[in-house]
């Protein structure tokens, strides 16, 4: 099977806890603003004609606990086609394993299929405060031209492997690494949301760079 018909499927083992969470309307409402701006770049999103028509891209924003330095609050899994996600649709990773690819959450449905992922960037470097997984078939292209940050092409998202390449990737300048292993797939990274956003609008932006 193709990394493309793996889109949206859940590899790693989840332990959901159903607790019903209320984020403050603050977050909810910066959280929802930068999804709409990655779907109206078409970089999030659900669409017929893509990825045979399952929900693509992500993103989180670290809420640590008393206990969980590196919890995060991620887009719930398969919530593409929704224009505004409420607090039931942003679980709470609260810890990740991802060398035996396991997640621990909190919410009322299950996190991205690209939790470990994100997972690795925030144990990896504690400065990342916010992450962005963006499905840009243009953007994905241009890492054949140029020198971009990337995960080896034999690695399919939502395993250790990739969680671990990714993790090797945490440290750079750059704050985006592009997924070969994963069709269109870019993860960009920063201090906040709009950190991360600026990081694909100026890939877009300076193609040749």
């Amino acid at each position: 099977m193709s990394n493309q018909q793996q889109e949206g499927v859940i590899q790693y083992a989840c332990q959901l806890h159903k607790k019903k969470r209320h984020w403050p309307e603050s977050l909810l409402e910066e959280l929802n603003h930068w999804r709409n701006e990655m779907q109206a770049a078409g970089w999030i999103g659900q669409n017929p004609q893509r990825y045979q028509g399952l929900g693509f891209g992500n993103l989180s924003l670290r809420q640590p606990g008393p206990q969980e330095p590196d919890a995060f609050v991620i887009t719930a899994s398969q919530t593409g086609h929704l224009d505004w996600l409420d607090s039931d649709a942003w679980p709470w990773v609260i810890a990740a394993d991802t060398r035996h690819n396991r997640v621990e959450a909190e919410g009322s449905q299950p996190p991205s299929s690209e939790a470990l992922s994100h997972a690795a960037l925030y144990q990896a470097n504690p400065e990342i405060q916010a992450v962005i997984h963006g499905h840009a078939p243009d953007l994905w292209q241009l890492a054949a031209q140029q020198s971009l940050a990337c995960t080896p092409e034999n690695i399919p998202y939502g395993t250790p492997a990739m969680a671990e390449a990714i993790r090797q990737k945490a440290g750079s300048s750059s704050g985006l690494v592009v997924m070969l292993g994963h069709q269109d797939g870019l993860l960009a990274w920063g201090r906040n949301l709009a950190e991360a956003a600026e990081k694909l609008y100026a890939l877009q932006s300076n193609p040749g760079q």
